[in-house]
Order: C-alpha cells, then structure tokens, then sequence
C-alpha cells in the first residue's frame, strides 16, 4: 500500500513540434486550397441554377403574355 503510484513516475512525451511546425502550413495550404476550390463549384452551380431559373421565368413570362393575348383576341371576336 505504500507503494508510489505508477501514474506519478510516468512522463507525457510531447509530440515534436519542429515536425509539427513544417506539417501544419502544408495542411493549411490544402485546406484553404480545398475550400476555395468548394467554393468555386459551389458558386458555379448556384450561377448555372440562376441561369436556368431566369430562363425558366423569362419563358413563362412570355407564354403568359402570348395567351393574354390570345386571349383579348378571342374576347373582340
């Protein structure tokens, strides 16, 4: 009972920073390359969503417009 706990004699080994410190802006690097990358498809599909939605809309328009038309003619005859 009176031996000392093996935990007290034990010592935490810290990890080697120098490697640490070369490792760590390369992992930055590809990260803040991988986001940006992400980014930029991101924005792309939004655009091309864009795109589609305003033709989408713009020929909408323009049938309702047609049948408008139609429409009033129809009314006059």
């Amino acid at each position: 009972m009176d031996q000392p706990d093996d935990c007290s004699k034990k010592t935490i080994k810290k990890p080697r920073t120098d490697a640490l410190d070369k490792f760590t802006p390369i992992v930055y690097n590809w990260m803040s390359l991988a986001r940006d990358e992400i980014a930029q498809d991101t924005f792309h599909s939004i655009q091309e969503m864009d795109m589609c939605l305003t033709e989408s809309l713009s020929n909408a328009i323009v049938d309702f417009h047609k049948k408008e038309t139609d429409l009033k003619k129809l009314k006059k005859v």
